[in-house]
């Protein structure tokens, strides 16, 4: 067991513990007159009072979830001193403040996704991108409680305990707020806007982290929706904005402000991050850094330029003088053979001495 158990590098049986172990925690397990109420209806809405009440026992019910959600996802297997008070069936003391906890979360987050185009405009650089991050770290950790919740619930009907409508009209509740924040946040702006997070490895480590059967069944956020996103930003801003010289309307205020008003050369800081945030790693992704900054200022598409000559990384690497042909032809950029040879010694490609040489000799003086 223990050689198949998935790393816990970021604390999640720490965190878990520390919230079990908190005083809290004695008001959200049964106890006998809990358990000894009539209706199981009477547990729910007793232990939504002390939750609506007591703020640190609800905040205490998502942190147990929430830890014991990302354990599950990423395949974290708990010790017996963790496992055995958390063994299903859970009790209704823990699920329904925890419930009440992620309707708060879900409703902030939906008010987050709502606002985001206007924050990310009257951001600061970097700012800016955390709030995008900020939304998406928040999708992980409501999906992971959401995966804690429903296995309960449907662990209950399995063992035919379908009569408790309490945690039915939870359930309802739970998925129509969930709805509300889709539908919020996959906005064709905000979905652009989120789409700034492909150029950091965020979305990639969580996809590297998730166990089976998660890997498999992603969430949309991970199923490459916002890498799709950020292609379309950056076609719609390099052939719309800068090459053909008005504002596209489908671009973002947030994207367009950052391309329309300033010369080329600035825009190009912006758009360079946008290709590359759709670009491979690697190679390919310095070779397409290169041929956007030396498109600048000309009527050209950086990537369809590589799409249409079918330069991709095994050919960079097994016919690089071919390359820098094709792509001195294609881009009228004095330096760009230049650029790319340094770029071939970088990564130790194989370049014959008289095309270096005829290279080296034809950039000076440029």
């Amino acid at each position: 067991m223990s050689s198949t158990t998935h790393n816990d590098a970021l604390g999640y049986l720490d965190d878990l513990r520390e919230a079990i172990l908190s005083p809290s925690m004695q008001l959200l397990l049964p106890t006998e007159r809990n358990v000894g109420n009539p209706t199981l209806g009477a547990r729910w809405e007793a232990s939504i009072q002390v939750a609506e009440q007591t703020p640190e026992v609800r905040d205490t019910a998502v942190a147990v979830i929430s830890a014991l959600g990302f354990c599950r996802i990423y395949g974290i297997t708990l010790p017996l001193d963790l496992k055995t008070p958390l063994t299903s069936p859970l009790p209704v003391e823990l699920l329904a403040p925890a419930i009440a906890g992620m309707l708060h979360m879900l409703e902030s987050a939906t008010d987050d996704a709502r606002t985001l185009p206007a924050r990310f405009d009257n951001s600061e650089p970097l700012e800016d991108r955390s709030h995008c991050t900020s939304i998406l770290h928040s999708l992980m950790e409501l999906w992971a409680m959401y995966i804690v919740v429903d296995d309960e619930y449907q662990h209950r009907l399995g063992q035919g305990r379908s009569n408790d409508p309490s945690f039915v009209a939870w359930m309802h509740r739970l998925l129509d707020a969930f709805s509300a924040l889709d539908a919020e946040v996959q906005r064709d702006e905000q979905m652009r806007l989120l789409s700034v997070a492909t150029e950091l490895p965020l979305l990639e480590n969580w996809r590297k982290m998730l166990a089976q059967p998660f890997r498999e069944h992603l969430p949309w956020w991970l199923d490459g929706a916002l890498e799709e996103a950020a292609t379309q930003v950056c076609r719609d801003i390099i052939c719309e904005s800068i090459f053909g010289g008005t504002e596209p309307a489908v671009v973002s205020p947030a994207l367009a402000r950052s391309v329309s008003p300033r010369s080329n050369s600035d825009a190009f800081a912006a758009v360079e991050n946008v290709v590359l945030a759709a670009a491979p790693s690697g190679l390919l992704g310095e070779v397409t850094n290169i041929v956007v900054k030396a498109a600048s200022g000309l009527s050209l598409d950086p990537l369809g330029v590589l799409r249409d000559l079918e330069i991709d990384e095994p050919r960079l690497r097994t016919n690089p003088v071919w390359c820098l042909d094709q792509l001195a032809a294609a881009v009228p950029f004095p330096a760009i053979k230049r650029q790319l040879l340094d770029l071939f010694v970088k990564h130790q490609i194989f370049v014959p001495a008289s095309v270096a040489e005829e290279i080296l000799n034809s950039g000076k003086g440029t």
